[in-house]
């Protein structure tokens, strides 16, 4: 039996370069934030904050809060962060799943 490497499949290149992309920008914009809270300049909404999560860029997000000390005793924002990195990943979960078994929990979602 051989060993397929998996960065050697096309898609995985992909969601890897992705998720590297929205993860910087993520803790990027986090960084961006803390400088212009310090210095009183323009801030970066927190809608577009918790976005970076909600499109998967929310472990760079953590880490900046975590390097930066920004936005980590905020309840309020917190609440709304950590409910798009549940979205995230609810919906990486949906798409993982089988087709068959997809099928079944959007059907079932949809009857409510």
């Amino acid at each position: 039996m051989s060993f397929r490497n998996p960065l050697n499949n096309p898609n995985t290149r992909l969601v890897v370069s992705y998720l590297g992309l929205v993860n910087t920008t993520a803790a990027g914009l986090f960084g961006l934030d803390k400088e212009q809270a310090r210095t009183g300049g323009w801030r970066i909404p927190e809608k577009v904050l918790c976005s970076t999560a909600l499109v998967g860029g929310w472990l760079g997000g953590f880490v900046a809060m975590r390097k930066f000390h920004h936005k980590t005793k905020k309840q309020s924002f917190l609440q709304k962060y950590y409910a798009c990195v549940a979205a995230n990943i609810g919906m990486v979960g949906l798409l993982a799943a089988p087709t068959k078994l997809r099928s079944h929990l959007v059907q079932r979602f949809l009857r409510r």
